[in-house]
């Protein structure tokens, strides 16, 4: 009885860069199932201080300077939601598939290809 069942068949072998299909939706690392994705976010990003995760889009990163770069390069239009407290008036854009809501309509359109890109990762 392995902890890697579901993953033995990769055990003894090179893995594809192609081969890992199951993402992670705090970051951009990706799995070979959908259990190690599971443990991932458990140890990865469960209980972590908040201080990294883009209060826009709610991307993780492992490092704050990771975080400032990418809110300088792809939050450059909603810069003034960064320099204060978002409030619920604010989160006007609800994503149809979570409960995560945003305070454009870009940010969510990009949310959504999160989704899209999920729903095509058993392929």
């Amino acid at each position: 009885n392995s902890v890697h069942k579901e993953e033995e068949e990769f055990l003894n072998r090179e893995i594809k860069d192609s081969e890992p299909k199951f993402g992670c939706h705090a970051c951009d690392e990706r799995f070979l199932s959908a259990r190690i994705v599971a443990y991932h976010i458990l140890h990865a990003h469960k209980d972590k201080d908040q201080e990294n995760q883009c209060k826009l889009c709610y991307k993780m990163f492992t490092k704050r300077k990771y975080l400032i770069s990418h809110q300088d390069k792809v939050h450059k239009n909603e810069s003034e939601f960064l320099s204060r407290e978002i409030t619920a008036s604010d989160l006007k854009y609800s994503c149809s598939e979570c409960d995560k809501k945003f305070v454009s309509q870009v940010i969510l359109k990009a949310h959504l290809r999160i989704h899209q890109a999920q729903k095509f990762e058993f392929l």
